[in-house]
């Protein structure tokens, strides 16, 4: 008896088939409009931004709940930009935990520098290696006045 259910269930699967879609051929263009990714942030969206880039780069080389032993170098143009990286690092904490240390082979490298036109804009870049190998990069343009 249970046979001859799953025997309907399995034809009845391979009968039904995808009728969702309409006939013809699929309109031109995107279906969605794309999201517009703005080209400067606010301090605590740039810091957000490089959370979870620098999470989804971690995602390919560490393992979720451990430890990450990095050494860090992190420099800022602006003393009140500094504490950024921290905070990006922090926001991360529910997956990976960062412990700095020197010995680490990988090493992390934040850089915020100003941008030269503009007083309230900066650059902000961070760099992931692994020995001499460049693993991840990411920059972002920073407004602090926001």
């Amino acid at each position: 008896m249970v046979k001859y259910y799953l025997f309907i269930i399995a034809a009845a699967m391979v009968l039904s088939g995808c009728t969702c879609l309409p006939d013809g051929t699929p309109p031109g263009g995107p279906i969605v409009e794309a999201p517009k990714i703005p080209q400067i942030y606010s301090i605590s969206a740039a810091q957000n931004y490089m959370a979870t880039a620098l999470t989804t780069a971690f995602l390919q080389e560490f393992i979720p709940g451990k430890f990450v032993f990095l050494k860090a170098e992190f420099s800022s143009d602006d003393k009140k930009l500094k504490y950024m990286p921290n905070n990006t690092l922090k926001g991360m904490h529910d997956v990976f935990r960062v412990i700095f240390s020197e010995s680490s082979k990988y090493r992390l490298i934040s850089e915020i520098s100003g941008v030269t036109d503009k007083s309230d804009i900066f650059q902000w870049e961070m760099k992931l290696f692994n020995g001499k190998d460049l693993l991840w990069k990411d920059s972002v343009n920073v407004n602090i006045a926001d």
